[in-house]
């Protein structure tokens, strides 16, 4: 009687989390679909690799941009329910692009549920509901939870396969097939992204030592074990990417290219704006005040001490791999663990018996509930808003106006410009091809479309080149300028609009007035709707030659 009515509890808690999750994020299934060209630059992107999966060569990953870089699981996951699709005959790229958004739901209700069930691996009922729950609504996982990107997989690949880790470990290391199988979906997360293949890899290594300590196992044991894995991880491999046997010298090649361009930048410039984003996490904050605290803790237990060096240090690693591109995205595959090991510590260790404890545990009673309403008022307004305003953007406007120009007009064109075929197929963008004066001079484009206050290509090469040529103003799309979004996150990653500070989570004001700050966004989201008020960053100028329309 008392067991059944424990599982209800667990059921109903599942059921509560997934419908908090299809509440705030279901709708991104439907937003910005109509064209992969309104999407975010690297979905767009993804969705482009994936559609070319399904033509010949098939399923070659090196021969798209995105593909022979990473992704790999979640490439071949899309391939096989885009070729299903495709063999049903759902072609058009609107049922394509929603098959693929149904996708990340999809995976992003596993990831939330199956972090659930990890947890009580660990925690009690209560804990795990609340774990989860913040989880789910810090704004970098709800960034990458509604993102065609591979993150949200890896993640989940790596909870499912630590959850059959921590079984076969309780169950005394019978039935080893728990523990393979644990291999198989670890090996799969770590073909999702690198950084989950380097956290992963510290993972199975720490975990065969605590192993061998429980069930006594002779080297020759943990080498077997060992091995075994890594042959499971290459057949995952093979299977999964098998052009990386095929065409190595290609593969290899582009690993180079993502390492070198991902790392190019000096430490000593970046360390000052990666301790800014940083500090914008109290996540991050917290486990680095947990490992402060357990180092000098006299009872300490050691699989949490490990587990909270080892974040730290891998946090090291991302953070000199990644001087380039900057921002707390790049921390996520991290998340997991440093989750687990903060939530571990306010349980274990964190106890009301003296002035110091009582101060901390009144600071959490106050800084987590207020960010956690200012995350999910945050995650609510950030996935929302974009269903409400899908089809207003400048570059809707833009893509409109390009349409009315004859086809074998030549475009060059900025990356946050979406261009319609036939017009793209030959046209020049200012990543693939026409970056410089001097590609531009050589492309020779009819017209030009660009943003110069778009930061991520070289805007003054194309103003000078187009003030060199003479290229006159055509049209000009800019966004509504009374719309003016003020909520914000406590972290950079994804399109929170106003002003992220450091240490943004004590501002305890702030956070107040911030949840404010979204209702009233969300409000105007609705209102520009209704008003069918243009929106975007930047402004657009479309400048040419002679344009006969």
């Amino acid at each position: 009687m008392v067991n059944n009515k424990l599982k209800e509890v667990e059921f109903h808690n599942m059921i509560l989390l997934f419908l908090l999750y299809t509440f705030v994020y279901a709708i991104s299934v439907v937003t910005r679909v109509s064209s992969s060209e309104f999407m975010g630059i690297d979905p767009q992107s993804i969705v482009t690799a994936i559609n070319e999966l399904t033509t010949p060569p098939y399923y070659n990953m090196n021969d798209s941009y995105h593909s022979k870089y990473y992704g790999w699981t979640y490439f071949s996951l899309n391939f096989l329910v885009v070729l299903i699709a495709k063999c049903m005959g759902f072609n058009s790229e609107f049922e394509i692009n929603v098959l693929i958004r149904s996708v990340v739901y999809i995976i992003g209700a596993c990831l939330v549920l199956s972090l659930y069930i990890f947890s009580r691996e660990i925690f009690s009922k209560f804990v795990s509901f609340v774990l989860v729950l913040y989880f789910m609504f810090d704004p970098v996982v709800s960034h990458y939870i509604t993102l065609i990107h591979p993150e949200a997989l890896g993640m989940t690949l790596q909870i499912l396969g630590c959850y059959f880790l921590i079984r076969f470990y309780k169950g005394g290391g019978e039935n080893s097939w728990i523990f393979y199988f644990s291999i198989i979906l670890l090996s799969l997360s770590s073909l999702a992204k690198q950084p989950f293949f380097i956290i992963n890899f510290f993972i199975g290594c720490i975990y065969l030592k605590f192993l061998a300590d429980k069930l006594n196992l002779s080297y020759r044991n943990i080498i077997s074990f060992f091995l075994h894995s890594v042959i499971i991880f290459l057949a995952c491999f093979l299977i999964i990417h098998p052009y990386a046997f095929i065409e190595f010298d290609r593969f290899i090649l582009a690993q180079s290219e993502l390492s070198s361009g991902h790392s190019s930048g000096s430490m000593s410039e970046v360390l000052n704006i990666w301790f800014s984003e940083y500090s914008k996490s109290l996540l991050f904050f917290f486990h680095t005040v947990v490992l402060v605290l357990v180092t000098f803790s006299r009872d300490k237990n050691k699989y949490h001490f490990i587990s909270l060096v080892t974040v730290s240090l891998i946090v090291v690693v991302f953070m000199y791999k990644s001087r380039i591109f900057i921002n707390l995205g790049y921390l996520f595959p991290l998340y997991l663990l440093a989750f687990v090991n903060i939530t571990y510590f306010f349980v274990k260790y964190l106890k009301i018996n003296n002035i110091y404890n009582k101060s901390l545990v009144s600071i959490i009673l106050v800084l987590v509930p207020l960010n956690f309403l200012s995350n999910f008022f945050f995650s609510v307004f950030e996935t929302q808003h974009k269903y409400y305003i899908d089809g207003l953007a400048t570059k809707n406007s833009i893509w409109n106006y390009i349409k009315t120009l004859p086809e074998n007009t030549k475009i060059a064109y900025s990356p946050n410009i979406a261009v319609p075929n036939p017009y793209k197929s030959i046209g020049c963008h200012a990543w693939q091809g026409c970056a410089k004066s001097t590609d531009l001079r050589k492309y020779n484009p009819d017209v030009i479309v660009y943003s110069p206050k778009y930061t991520f290509f070289e805007s003054d090469e194309y103003t000078n080149y187009i003030n060199k040529y003479g290229y006159i103003l055509v049209s000009t799309v800019s966004p509504a300028p009374e719309v003016n979004y003020t909520c914000s996150s406590t972290s950079s990653v994804g399109e929170g609009k106003g002003v992220e500070n450091t240490f943004y989570f004590f501002n305890i004001p702030r956070l107040v007035s911030n949840i404010s700050r979204c209702i009233d966004s969300y409000k105007l989201s609705i209102l520009q709707k209704k008003k069918s008020s243009l929106t975007g960053l930047e402004s657009m100028y479309m400048r040419g030659k002679v344009i006969e329309t």
